[in-house]
């Protein structure tokens, strides 16, 4: 893997969870997707689209997911850390597929309707069942936004 493109994803991952509170710079969120997109389909193959989104969305749901240190007073920190790191580890395997899946259809499909479509389908999906968690969707970053006049 190319180290620009881990340090790429890094940096991506915290700009993307810098949208939502406590920094609530959502704006800056319609400006990472493109940027995201660029790397999974520049991937040299879907494995390495996987690599790069898994770590992603491990990064992003974990930064995401700070709050779980508070629980501190409920659980030992070390049993804490372990549930953060697993539970954002699972949380990444959504956009692992779901942005390999993005790299996957055929060129023939505009990006600008296979992207949106796929991304929220993932977001759907990962807010279902016991372990869903409807956090860090790109839509409660742009809630915010206003229409342009």
């Amino acid at each position: 893997m190319p180290y620009s493109n881990i340090i790429g994803i890094i940096i991506l991952a915290a700009l993307s969870a810098a949208a939502f509170p406590p920094f609530n710079l959502y704006p800056i969120i319609l400006l990472i997707l493109a940027p995201l997109l660029v790397i999974i389909r520049r991937a040299e193959s879907t494995q390495k689209a996987m690599a790069f989104s898994w770590l992603f969305g491990t990064l992003y749901m974990g930064i995401l997911h700070g709050w779980m240190q508070s629980l501190q007073t409920f659980v030992p920190l070390p049993g804490i850390i372990a549930v953060w790191i697993i539970y954002s580890a699972y949380l990444g395997l959504f956009f692992a597929v779901g942005l390999a899946l993005i790299r996957w259809v055929p060129r023939q499909i505009p990006l600008w309707i296979s992207a949106p479509s796929i991304w929220t389908l993932f977001e759907f999906l990962r807010s279902l069942g016991p372990l869903g968690n409807p956090s860090g969707d790109v839509g409660y970053a742009v809630l915010n936004l206003q229409p342009l006049p």
